[in-house]
């Protein structure tokens, strides 16, 4: 797996690939070799509602429909 590590230090950022197994290790940074903390990302995430960008009279629903089912 890909994870990104960040250095506090010098602000850089890069990425390791290694097992899941070993995701919580730290990783020394490349470019001025202290410590970085690996840089925990938001999921994507979706619930399947989104607001439609068509007119609400063109898709023939009331003017207060405004979200569309994906």
């Amino acid at each position: 797996m890909q994870y990104v590590y960040v250095c506090y230090r010098c602000d850089h950022e890069f990425e390791v690939s290694k097992p899941m197994a070993e995701a919580s290790r730290k990783e020394d940074c490349p470019h001025c070799g202290q410590e970085a903390e690996r840089k925990y990302l938001p999921i994507p995430f979706s619930v399947g509602w989104v607001l439609s960008d068509r007119s609400n009279y063109e898709i023939g629903y009331p003017p207060n429909e405004w979200v569309k089912n994906v």
